[in-house]
């Protein structure tokens, strides 16, 4: 896929956030009087992880649409680990991060929730691939709190795997990375890059989302050939163009975009695909927000009977993604997390007075093929933990300080705070 396919930005947050799961019904999702000024959902219908993930799916597109090139992220593989992670928090921490994941705040009906989408996500299906996986990496010294652990594993269905950071940090990773490859069919592979796990790491936190299936009308392969497509109104790339009289209906977004719906097999799931009235996605992306598009899904008709059909051009397109969340996330409202002495992981361990949690890491990537058969993505999250150590008060003692060898000096001047003079003296007795 070349950098230019822009309108794939929209699509990619709905592929596995919008279209596959349920939540508070379309028309709570709207609140006209509840809004805020941004377009976000009034928060008396946060209690469901659906709902909640499209908030944050919005909010993280919004951080990232000033981007170069592609974007394409899974907000439900971020948000769940992030969520398995907000479990442990504690104080400001845990106000910070439920609120940038906008879920409910009671511990049992989020749970419950959690447990309900993990389930229906990964029913048996016959006739497309969906599953999600939800891990626990942890060293295998550090004791985590027994509540902490039932949690996770009840509803997050998470799986639990004690590793030697301490001693075998890289081939720990390598654990990990192998374990998700393995979840996502290979087509996440070194999640955590060269470095990301040391001695100080004591828990990693996963998801990885997979997702396969044919479209419901599909694609002939020998109608594909190359066509144009304008990255600007000056300049062109030609990609393979699919091509089909299609089915279906064309439909308007709020006057910004037209847009087709292209349903894969059982249409549990569906592609909507925002095609910008103009020439790039810049209108389209100040009118997209998660009020706008659940009051849009609302007041979808059932499309009337028509004599006409869609003759559909679609660009064959694939490509990964690869992010470093750190800013992003603080950036979104919760940096206490990243904050070394001031992140509250205490839900999830009972440590010594000067040993302290916090996020190290937060590293995300996605992979996305789209074709005459149908689509296949990928995406994976880790949440990487670190502990940190405070200083230890000591009592007051003589130390001596013996001037006997070569030293530098610095005159500073306090009220400016400035160094006015710098010096290293190797012989004193020079002249």
């Amino acid at each position: 896929m070349r950098k230019s396919q822009r309108w794939v930005e929209i699509i990619s947050v709905a592929i596995l956030s919008l279209a596959l799961l349920g939540g508070c019904s379309k028309k709570s999702l709207v609140a006209p009087t509840g809004a805020a000024p941004n377009g976000s959902v009034s928060a008396a219908c946060l209690t469901k992880p659906a709902a909640a993930n499209d908030l944050f799916a919005t909010d993280f597109y919004n951080q990232h649409k000033g981007d170069s090139g592609n974007i394409f992220f899974s907000p439900f593989s971020i948000s769940s680990a992030l969520a398995m992670t907000a479990e442990g928090a504690k104080g400001q921490t845990a106000s910070e991060m439920w609120s940038v994941l906008k879920v409910e705040t009671d511990p049992a009906t989020r749970q419950a929730d959690y447990s309900a989408v993990f389930g229906v996500l990964n029913s048996p299906n016959n006739n497309y691939q969906l599953s999600t996986s939800n891990d626990l990496w942890v060293e295998q010294t550090f004791p985590l709190l027994p509540s902490y652990l039932n949690v996770v594993q009840g509803a997050y269905h998470a799986g639990l795997t004690p590793l030697d950071f301490i001693g075998s940090p890289d081939p720990s990773r390598t654990t990990i990375n192998d374990a998700v490859a393995n979840q996502t069919a290979g087509k996440i592979t070194n999640l955590l890059p060269a470095g990301s796990i040391t001695d100080i790491t004591r828990l990693v936190l996963t998801n990885a989302i997979y997702f396969k299936a044919d479209w419901a009308v599909q694609f002939t392969a020998a109608n594909s050939l190359p066509g144009a497509f304008n990255v600007t109104p000056t300049s062109q790339v030609t990609p393979q163009m699919m091509r089909m009289t299609y089915p279906g209906t064309i439909e308007d977004f709020n006057g910004t975009a037209k847009v087709l719906e292209l349903p894969y097999v059982n249409k549990d799931v569906s592609m909507f695909v925002f095609l910008p009235n103009g020439t790039d996605t810049s209108a389209l992306e100040a009118n997209l927000n998660t009020a706008s598009f659940e009051g849009w899904l609302a007041a979808r008709q059932a499309p009337a009977p028509s004599l006409t059909q869609v003759d559909l051009e679609l660009p064959k397109f694939q490509f990964s993604t690869s992010y470093s969340l750190n800013d992003t996330l603080a950036a979104m409202g919760m940096p206490t997390a990243f904050i070394k002495g001031a992140a509250d992981f205490s839900g999830m361990a009972s440590l010594p007075p000067r040993e302290h949690l916090f996020i190290s890491n937060v590293i995300h990537k996605a992979f996305v093929a789209v074709d005459e058969k149908g689509t296949e993505a990928a995406a994976a999250t880790a949440v990487v933990i670190g502990v940190t150590f405070s200083a230890v008060t000591q009592p007051i003692q003589t130390v001596p300080f013996h001037v006997d060898h070569p030293f530098i000096f610095v005159i500073y001047e306090n009220r400016v705070k400035t160094i006015l003079f710098m010096g290293r003296v190797n012989d004193p007795t020079a002249s």
